[in-house]
């Protein structure tokens, strides 16, 4: 049993060492971009309008149902006052 528990952690050690480095040039293209709303959060319902591919209304935890026409890459606040489980019912 000894035996075996030592050829499992000699066997994983030596895994690392012949481990390939990362090839950093497949990520030299990718950036970063925010697409959600600037005080992201916990989300309380989100829904899709039928017949509109790229029009959300997500209603934000902490209140208010935000709204994007464009499939996320930007937000309005549409209605304020209303409170999310009203996308739910």
């Amino acid at each position: 049993m000894k035996f075996f528990k030592f050829l499992s952690a000699f066997v994983l050690a030596s895994t690392a060492l012949f481990a390939q480095a990362p090839d950093e040039s497949m990520h030299s293209s990718i950036e970063y971009r925010l697409i959600g709303p600037f005080r992201g959060g916990r989300s309380a319902a989100v829904t899709g309008i039928p017949n509109q591919p790229n029009t959300f209304l997500f209603g934000a935890a902490g209140g208010g149902v935000w709204k994007t026409t464009d499939g996320g890459n930007t937000y309005e606040i549409s209605l304020m006052d209303i409170s999310a489980e009203v996308l739910v019912q």
